[in-house]
This record gives C-alpha cells, sequence and structure tokens, in this order.
C-alpha cells in the first residue's frame, strides 16, 4: 500500500484523523480505506442505511470493518445497537470482524501516540534508494534492534535512516511494539513484502 493515501472523507469526525494516522502507521494494516461502501439491509422490520467508516485488511488477509465514534456512550441507544448487531451479522456471513472503535481505543497508550506522531510525521521521507540495502539486511536479520536498523540501513546519515525505518514500519517490512516508546534498544523484526490489495472485495 501508499501509507500516505487518503480514501473517503477520514477527517469529517473528531475521532477520523487519528483512526487515519493509525491505519497508516500500523505495520499489521496492509491496505485500508475510509468510507468504502453503503449497505442496506432489514432492522426491525424497517430497512435501514449504513456507511462503513473505516473497512482494512491485515497481513494475514482478514478484513477488519470498524463503526467510528467519539465515545462508547455513543452506541449506547437500543435502535443503534440493533442496527450495529445487524451489520455484525452481515459481516459474520463474510467473514469480516466487524466492532466499534471509540477515539480511546483508536489513541491507544501514551506510548503509542508518540510513535504513531513519529512515525506519521516522517509519511514522505524519501526510501526508494535505501531499499536495495535494506533488501539486503533482511536476507541475513530477521530480527535486531530499532537503532542497529537504522545505523545498518545508513551509518552515514542516522536521521535519514530513522526517518526511512518509519516509512518500512508504515509499510509492514518493519514491526515494531508500537505500545512501547521506540527507542534504540526497542525490538524490531523484519517481514517479507506482502502485496497491498488496493481494491477490497467490496469495492
Amino acid at each position: 500500500r501508499d501509507p500516505q493515501m487518503r480514501f473517503g472523507q477520514p477527517t469529517e469526525g473528531i475521532a477520523e484523523g487519528p483512526a487515519m494516522m493509525r491505519c497508516a502507521t500500523d505495520p499489521d494494516i496492509s491496505t485500508y480505506q475510509f468510507q468504502p461502501f453503503r449497505i442496506e439491509l432489514p432492522v426491525a422490520g424497517k430497512l435501514a442505511s449504513w456507511i462503513c467508516d473505516v473497512a482494512y485488511i491485515t497481513r494475514d488477509g482478514t478484513v477488519h470493518v470498524r463503526e467510528i465514534k467519539r465515545k462508547s456512550a455513543d452506541f449506547a441507544k437500543p435502535e443503534y445497537q440493533a442496527k450495529l448487531e445487524a451489520v455484525k451479522m452481515v459481516f459474520a456471513g463474510l467473514g469480516w470482524q466487524f466492532s466499534p472503535w471509540t477515539l480511546d481505543q483508536i489513541k491507544g497508550s501514551g506510548a503509542r501516540q508518540v510513535n504513531v506522531a513519529n512515525i506519521y510525521f516522517d509519511r514522505a521521507a524519501h526510501l526508494e534508494d535505501l531499499m536495495p540495502r535494506f533488501e539486503e539486511i533482511f536476507e541475513t536479520t530477521a530480527e535486531t534492534t530499532f537503532g542497529e536498523l537504522i545505523r545498518a540501513l545508513d551509518p552515514r546519515n542516522t536521521c535519514r535512516a530513522r526517518a526511512a525505518v518509519h516509512r518500512l514500519i508504515m509499510r509492514g517490512r518493519v514491526w515494531a511494539d508500537l505500545d512501547r516508546l521506540l527507542e534504540d534498544w526497542s525490538i524490531v523484526r523484519l517481514r517479507p513484502d506482502v502485496p497491498a490489495r488496493m481494491g477490497f472485495p467490496f469495492v
């Protein structure tokens, strides 16, 4: 995927912007789209309409569909819960995962918020000329530290290499535990490329 791509209107609500940053920086998400489709379905004997806030596909091929709200209380109305339960049943029949997503869940821990901000800041960092070197490292290294990878990638310009590693996390080629502050000694894992499906099964 291209982690800089925006789909739909991800910033129309207070939680959509953070959700976009979460999807863009999560190394386990290979493809995502905001507001990719709308469905109509029967709820309590009436035809209801529902617009998907965000859908994403993880590296293992699982499709996740999320309904985004600012807080849990926004899901409290019984008629709204009935609608979401009907939506959940539709996606369960397709083998997809459906769940609500609140702003606190999207932002995650304080460490994740710092990591997401730092990684997303480098979303436009130039990377392509460093990819041959990364592939060389990948051939012999499955696990290393954040700092060692930076120095191995470009020992003469570690600032540039750090930004490049951030991009590699966004691409899913490097995994790191984003719920812990990313430090020089943090463990990272190098992973093979997974072709991104820019076209979803529902598009």
